[in-house]
């Protein structure tokens, strides 16, 4: 597919804003709506003993204060994303995803 950095600047077009993050900052402090994503498995793919093909699996996590956010919608049109789960923690909706990139 491609690479990290090109699978960020797709979540921060669909976000509508830069506040995607692979490293969250230090500080803690967040503000919402905001994607957080982090590599989760590479899975590698072989032939004849030697592997040619790796696929980054990441972990997207959109938390958001709005449930019905049409956010959602944009993530949810990527190639190779699955629903993962949802949860709410601190009155914030967090949504997760599985994508290979």
């Amino acid at each position: 597919m491609g690479t990290r950095l090109e699978l960020h600047e797709k979540l921060c077009d669909i976000l509508g804003s830069r506040k995607v993050y692979f490293k969250p900052p230090e500080s803690g402090r967040l503000s919402y709506p905001c994607i957080i994503y982090t590599l989760s498995h590479v899975d590698i793919r072989s032939a004849d003993n030697r592997p040619y093909k790796w696929l980054d699996q990441y972990q997207l996590t959109l938390i958001t204060d709005d449930p019905d956010t049409d956010i959602r919608r944009g993530i949810e049109q990527l190639p190779r994303i699955r629903f993962s789960n949802k949860f709410v923690s601190d009155n914030l909706y967090h949504f997760v995803y599985q994508i290979y990139y």
